[in-house]
């Protein structure tokens, strides 16, 4: 099923803004850092890939902005997702009958929202409906909330910081930290983060209470500021849940399973069908709770700092040095679009069309090549390819659906 427009006449273009790039935006509005640079090109078009999906919000007469130019060749035909226009380079113009949804609240998206006014209200209740009716941030609340010593001060009024963790603002500080035992709360490992960053990028992991070469902390402080120091935790199962934040409070959208490589890279996300996917990954009740409470405070200090739209937080589960488990119940806040949030939003478009029942468990997943077998040991695994691209670096997506026991 394809989204067209209503028979009466055709609805006006929207124009979808894939600008997964949007924390270097949050460094720059913050006024705390301002030489962070703009990502390399290799790295524009994989963001752009993943861009990709924000189709699922989308319209067959839609615009889909995405920061660096992909073939339309990428976009694989699916059931249940229209084929917006793709478009790159400079931002469209828009008119005030258009509406504008974007993945982050930047300064260039909160201009174009000035030339729409109040666009054309979406029909419907379900999350995509909500998501392009909810009011919006603006791009100094996004960038305050964004940045990640904000999640680390609401997680030490929680009560559950990381021992160790504290801004580091010169080599020499980092030097004193150490050797007071800042790391020792993972047994010497460490990492060193960005304020403003995501998917892994612009950080710096080491495995022991020592300061690694000295030219790599000082690039990081000169060019992005001070930055997060954290102990490095062995981590056992990641975690997020989502919320929408409008004018009427907080929507909860649901929880999902974040597949994440050794270094704690983003690979993908997975969905339990019709049950909350904490509960099915067994985290325990208590943990479960904990991750409840944390999304309702977080929602709590993002409206006090008048931040409205969607967002999402992450959560892990991890080893202490004597191995017993503990649990971690706000290690990042992202006040923007997710892939949790897409990953929700594809399994609502594609449901009835692929016939996703109820115990279903649905992967999205980031890799450079499909699956070469849709099949696995146990049972059928569905594998719907989403995007594909083969420059300049081979990239795909895609779902895998396994069917719940006793449905084939």
């Amino acid at each position: 099923m394809i989204h067209r427009a209503s028979p009466r006449g055709r609805a006006a273009p929207r124009l979808i803004l894939g600008n997964l790039d949007c924390e270097s935006d949050f460094a720059r509005a913050s006024g705390a850092v301002t030489a962070q640079g703009s990502l390399p090109n290799r790295v524009l078009t994989t963001i752009s890939v993943a861009a990709t999906l924000l189709r699922v919000f989308a319209r067959s007469e839609d615009r889909l902005w995405l920061p660096s130019a992909v073939p339309e060749t990428t976009l694989r035909d699916v059931e249940g997702l229209a084929r917006p226009h793709l478009v790159s380079g400079s931002i469209p113009q828009v008119t005030r009958s258009e509406g504008i949804l974007a993945w982050g609240e930047t300064p260039r998206v909160a201009a174009l929202r000035r030339k729409t006014g109040t666009a054309r209200r979406n029909t419907g209740e379900d999350r995509v409906a909500r998501l392009w009716n909810a009011s919006r941030s603006t791009p100094e609340a996004a960038a305050v909330v964004n940045d990640r010593w904000f999640c680390t001060e609401l997680a030490d009024e929680l009560g559950c910081a990381l021992p160790g963790t504290r801004l580091i603002h010169s080599l020499d500080e980092l030097e004193a930290h150490l050797a007071a035992g800042g790391a020792n709360a993972a047994s010497g490992h460490w990492v060193l983060k960005a304020r403003f960053s995501a998917a892994g990028r612009w950080r710096l992991i080491h495995h022991q209470p020592r300061v690694p070469a000295a030219r790599s902390v000082r690039r990081m402080l000169e060019r992005h500021g001070p930055l997060l120091f954290e102990p490095w935790m062995e981590r056992t199962l990641d975690v997020g849940c989502c919320g929408l934040l409008d004018d009427t409070g907080l929507s909860r959208i649901g929880s999902h399973i974040l597949r994440v490589d050794a270094a704690g890279r983003f690979q993908g996300v997975e969905l339990f069908v019709g049950k909350d996917s904490c509960e099915a990954a067994a985290l325990e009740p208590a943990d479960a709770r904990a991750l409840e409470s944390a999304l309702k405070r977080c929602s709590d200090a993002l409206g006090a700092q008048s931040y409205r739209g969607p967002f999402g937080i992450d959560a892990w589960r991890y080893r202490q040095p004597n191995r017993a488990l503990a649990f971690h119940p706000l290690g990042e806040i992202n006040a923007r679009l997710t892939f949790g949030w897409v990953a929700h939003a594809l399994v609502d478009r594609l449901r009835k069309p692929y016939g996703i029942a109820p115990g279903s468990t649905v992967r999205l997943t980031f890799d450079r090549q499909l699956p070469e077998s849709c099949t696995g040991s146990e049972r059928p695994t569905r594998v719907i390819p989403l995007a594909v691209a083969s420059q300049p670096i081979p990239q795909a997506i895609w779902l895998d659906i396994r069917p719940a026991e006793g449905a084939l």
